[in-house]
């Protein structure tokens, strides 16, 4: 959403984002009112939404007890991203993600890598388009 878009104040995509449970209100740059597929900030709405809404629709209840951060993080492993890849895209360090990685691995039940991606492929996530 645009800041200086006057039809659509700024604030009310903060209060609409506030009533939506496990949504957050991210601010892209973009020229236009609506994203288009050109600009910077496009795979960074495409990862949010694929983020959230596997999160929100769909996700079996072991998904579902996954805080938001794992729910980015499993995204980013069933896309088939590395430790080292992950940490880059979210600004982590890689122990980070490793800890973060080891609760989620035993949230789910799972005792690999390989394990996981089944399990998270087979509910919706990592199902990027490029």
């Amino acid at each position: 959403m645009r800041a200086d878009v006057a039809s659509v104040p700024f604030a009310e995509g903060r209060l609409i984002a506030s009533r939506i449970a496990d949504a957050r209100f991210i601010p892209l740059e973009s020229e236009n009112h609506l994203l288009l597929e050109s600009e910077p900030a496009w795979r960074r709405w495409c990862d949010e939404v694929r983020t959230f809404l596997p999160a929100t629709f769909g996700a079996d209840s072991t998904f579902r007890a996954l805080t938001p951060r794992e729910r980015q993080l499993i995204e980013l492993v069933a896309q088939g991203r590395d430790n080292a890849q992950t940490a880059a895209h979210l600004g982590l360090s890689q122990k980070t993600v490793r800890n973060h990685i080891t609760r989620i691995f035993s949230k789910l039940e799972v005792e690999n890598r390989a394990q996981a991606i089944v399990l998270a492929r087979e509910a919706g996530f990592g199902q990027r388009t490029s």
